[in-house]
């Protein structure tokens, strides 16, 4: 994908040229937050507690990397990014005790199209690296446009109350990480946190595997 050799969608090489993001931040105003925490302001307006991304969409091979994955049909990708998920599970806080591990639900429609759940292929990487159980807990109960054709407040709009439980009891009392490929407002997480506390989770992290232009400077 970068360097056009071919045998392997990266080469060792690419791939030494893609380390961890060195700065996390709060995903909703975009300042440094060294473990990924949302700041005092803006936890005034979210329920989000946090977020962990591995790269950068913009930068190094990401964007051909997940288009070729999600829409190209390449699913043997799948294990080269859940690898490279878990290459950053040390960043999180898990002196929170992190319980259960829950994919962002793809819509029903996207999901017949592309053939499977990209969230839930990271999540159940992730959960099988932490020995945490998956749960498939939450569903949309609406279809949604993609977040990524709309600017910030329409995605707000468009992920606002289309999510449900379909047993909220495995969700009481758990602290919660929630799993997506991109992230970039932050609106679809912070949706999902939302539904989670009011189901009785008493802290919700997430973890994505890049976070796209739109939260860099």
């Amino acid at each position: 994908l970068r360097c056009g050799i071919e045998g392997d969608w990266l080469c060792q090489f690419c791939e030494s040229l893609c380390p961890p993001v060195p700065i996390q931040r709060c995903i909703f105003c975009q300042s440094i937050a060294p473990r990924g925490e949302t700041c005092m302001t803006c936890r005034r307006r979210h329920d989000l507690d946090g977020l962990i991304v591995r790269g950068i969409y913009g930068n190094w091979v990401w964007r051909d990397l997940i288009r070729t994955w999600k829409y190209k049909g390449a699913q043997e990708l799948s294990a080269k990014c859940a690898r490279y998920l878990e290459g950053c599970l040390n960043s999180l806080p898990l002196d929170k005790t992190i319980t259960i591990v829950i994919p962002i639900p793809l819509a029903r429609l996207r999901e017949r199209e592309r053939g499977f759940n990209q969230a839930a292929v990271l999540a159940e990487s992730v959960g099988e690296h932490l020995s945490l159980p998956i749960v498939f807990a939450m569903k949309r109960i609406r279809e949604t446009a993609p977040q990524s054709k709309l600017v910030p407040d329409e995605r707000l709009k468009n992920v606002k109350d289309c999510f449900k439980f379909v047993d909220s009891y495995e969700i009481k009392d758990k602290n919660c990480l929630i799993i997506d490929d991109i992230i970039t407002t932050g609106a679809t997480m912070d949706a999902a946190a939302k539904e989670l506390k009011q189901a009785g989770a008493l802290n919700v992290w997430g973890l994505a595997l890049v976070r796209s232009e739109a939260n860099i400077y």
